[in-house]
């Protein structure tokens, strides 16, 4: 534990109450890896938790995730991108560059 200025850092691994936080956001998905990640809990001079400090993979995992939902909330962006999925053409990566001179 950590204190500067009445902030309280804790050091916690996941398995203890914050796999429900981040189930909240992936359900059933960290059965396996939440025991390896390492949590900061961060509390005021109060000792009430403010914050939580998490490894950056994960909270980019959770981003995308979040991202991902939002679009899918709208029907629109929903069938853009299901049917951009199923297109079949395009152009490879050599022939983009080669279209664009670069």
């Amino acid at each position: 534990m950590e204190q500067t200025t009445g902030i309280t850092v804790t050091n916690t691994n996941v398995r203890t109450g914050a796999v429900h936080l981040i189930q909240a956001y992936r359900p059933g998905r960290y059965t396996g890896f939440v025991s390896d990640v390492d949590i900061q809990i961060v509390s005021n001079a109060a000792g009430d938790p403010t914050a939580v400090i998490i490894p950056i993979d994960l909270w980019r995992e959770i981003s995308s995730e979040r991202e991902t939902a939002q679009l899918l909330r709208s029907e629109a962006m929903k069938q853009r991108l299901l049917a951009a999925k199923q297109r079949d053409g395009g152009l490879s990566l050599e022939a983009a560059v080669e279209k664009l001179g670069i």
